[in-house]
């Protein structure tokens, strides 16, 4: 283990079969920017699950004509809508409830293969026991909020009450009630569960899993209609440097790469179990989509199933 001092971020120790990692040469000179085009806005999610994909994005490629613009996924849900940014990682409850504003960019998602380890439901009581549950929720993920919804009164048939909260994690003490977290401080809570065990802890990726052996699919990388239609050139660029970037940080997740930046207080050992569980694809991965919209217009969260408009690549 190495420190960054510009960032403080550690990196993975050399790891990989026999200690060797293969190298990832820069593809600088294949997608260089010739000064033409527009400049595009591209939606960066500062979670753990998107930080291979951008690292490897931003250390193979020139982007000179992309400004990213970081958000939680309601932020940059709310952007895309407002039209203020060209392609993000954005929810895909966010493309079924205005599937005729956005494209999806085929092949890439991020998705749990089976646990997701950062969308979590924290309980102070088993949730399995209770008919009637009120549950404290992150307002910061829509579709978290739609599968748990799911999970909940359809496979379950609890009586539920879903509760939006700024700060679940600390209403949920006062209260005693359920938590819904996502991201970095869903896992940050959960390592410090591990330690201290006082709740339950629900996968919501598992839980999904369990009961219809399917990948779940949490974001697809969307680019509005009007974006597509106004900056096509600089978006071909970034969507084949995004698609060579997918399988650049599939190979730095399977080689435990040196250079992948990590959070000081996340042990190295969950981050490459965390980063293992997750699907970059989205092949197989889109039969576990079409169930969860099929879910969430049977519970009452879309109008009807939303038509997958795939970005009109060559």
């Amino acid at each position: 283990m190495r420190r960054d001092g510009n960032n403080g971020k550690r990196h993975f120790a050399d790891g990989g079969k026999n200690g060797n990692i293969p190298s990832f040469p820069s593809q600088r000179e294949a997608f260089s920017v010739e000064g033409e085009g527009r400049t595009i806005v591209v939606g960066e999610i500062p979670y753990l699950n998107t930080l291979p994909i951008f690292t490897a994005l931003k250390r193979h490629f020139p982007l000179e004509y992309a400004e990213f613009v970081q958000g939680h996924p309601a932020e940059l849900n709310r952007s895309l809508r407002e039209g203020l940014i060209d392609i993000t990682p954005g929810s895909s409850i966010e493309f079924a409830r205005h599937p005729e504003k956005y494209f999806i960019v085929p092949d890439i998602s991020i998705s749990s293969r089976i646990r997701v380890k950062s969308v979590l439901l924290f309980s102070p009581y088993p949730v399995e026991e209770e008919k009637r549950l009120e549950v404290l929720s992150t307002n910061r993920s829509a579709t978290s909020v739609v599968l748990l919804k799911i999970l909940l009164t359809a496979f379950l048939g609890k009586d539920l009450t879903i509760i939006p909260s700024d700060n679940p994690w600390e209403e949920s003490r006062s209260r005693n009630f359920p938590a819904l977290l996502i991201g970095d401080e869903a896992i940050r809570r959960f390592l410090e569960n591990e330690k201290s065990p006082s709740q339950k802890v629900y996968d919501l990726g598992e839980m999904w899993h369990k009961h219809t052996g399917l990948p779940f699919v949490f974001a697809l990388w969307i680019i509005p209609t009007h974006s597509w239609e106004e900056k096509k050139r600089p978006l071909k660029k970034f969507v084949r440097a995004l698609l060579d970037a997918k399988k650049i940080s599939e190979q730095m997740i399977r080689y435990r790469d040196s250079r992948m930046p990590s959070p000081e207080n996340i042990p190295l050992s969950f981050l490459h179990d965390y980063w293992s569980n997750l699907s970059y694809n989205l092949g197989e991965e889109l039969e576990g989509l079409r169930m969860f919209y099929r879910l969430a217009r049977d519970v009452g969260e879309i109008p009807s199933l939303p038509e997958l408009r795939f970005l009109p690549l060559p």
